[in-house]
């Protein structure tokens, strides 16, 4: 059984009434899909085959029309397939991209801020993958992709609340990242290799110019990664190669504070706190079962 339900669209237009469009491709068994549009210019493109996908796209809602947003949406098959893909547009002039191949994937996307970019791809993947996006602030762009996870479960979630902020989450194992940015112009990068098992990371930028990236490489099973980032114009970057290591790092305030880690043995332990402006710190950890505590206080 094949279901599409387009409510009507309703046009706002200080000059003219504009078109909204919706293209639609539909096979297999027991696909589903609804489409809602109220404002104008709004497009909406969606493809579905093979069997148990669901989908649901809307561009504005009564009271609170939306105009120029692009939602696009390609659900493949695979083994199983049982794919699902929400997108939900209520501010003005978004993108949001879904790509969804392969066994039980699962794609959230909300944007109630202006000029926003997201994109979901999930490929080759098993089980269940969750990739969510959620952009309330403006001129944000966020990429969660999720390849070849084999049969594991991978999280991947941004949330943009501030504006100018870019985010880009890689899983190709069983994984978990989490990226909140309510700052503003930051930049935040997890990326959990294949081969990766049961890694976590997870980077918050309360602050403005903020740059962090998080790399779990293969072999860095059980380890965990958090980045808090609250002041301005930091620099974070960690690389866990080994199992069962831990990092957290907290730039709670200041400016301009850098960091470089890498871990390279196993079950290693690292706790760094950087208050003030200026502060630098290099830390590279080969041995196995080591723990290290800094905190770096430079008043300005």
């Amino acid at each position: 059984m094949k279901t599409f339900i387009i409510p009507a669209a309703l046009l706002f237009s200080s000059v003219a009434f504009a078109q909204n469009t919706v293209d639609a491709e539909q096979e297999g068994d027991n696909n589903y899909a609804e489409v809602s549009q109220v404002g104008a210019n709004n497009s909406a493109t969606l493809y579905q085959n093979n069997s148990e996908h669901y989908l649901l796209i809307q561009q504005g809602a009564p009271g609170n029309p939306a105009t120029g947003n692009r939602a696009t949406v390609v659900q493949s098959g695979g083994v199983g397939s049982s794919n699902r893909a929400q997108i939900q547009q209520f501010g003005n002039d978004n993108e949001a991209y879904v790509s969804q191949i392969g066994d039980d994937n699962e794609a959230y996307l909300l944007q109630t801020g202006d000029r926003n970019v997201g994109r979901i791809t999930q490929t080759v993947s098993g089980q269940q993958n969750i990739g969510s996006i959620d952009q309330s602030g403006d001129d944000n762009d966020a990429e969660v992709r999720q390849d070849d996870s084999g049969v594991f479960q991978s999280i991947g979630s941004i949330n943009q609340s501030g504006d100018g902020n870019t985010a880009r989450i890689l899983q190709q194992s069983r994984n978990q990242g989490y990226i909140d940015q309510s700052g503003n112009n930051n930049e935040a990068n997890i990326q959990q290799i294949y081969g990766s098992l049961d890694t976590y990371a997870r980077i918050e930028q309360s602050g403005n110019g903020n740059q962090a990236t998080i790399k779990q490489a293969q072999f860095s099973d059980f380890s965990e990664a958090t980045v808090i980032q609250a002041g301005d114009d930091g620099m974070v970057l960690v690389n866990q190669r080994g199992e069962d290591n831990f990092v957290s790092i907290s730039q709670s305030s200041g400016y301009a504070n850098e960091a470089d880690v890498l871990q390279e043995g196993a079950d290693n332990v690292l706790w760094l706190t950087q208050a003030g402006g200026g502060n630098a710190v290099t830390v590279t950890q080969p041995g196995n079962n080591n723990t290290l505590i800094i905190s770096q206080v430079n008043p300005f």
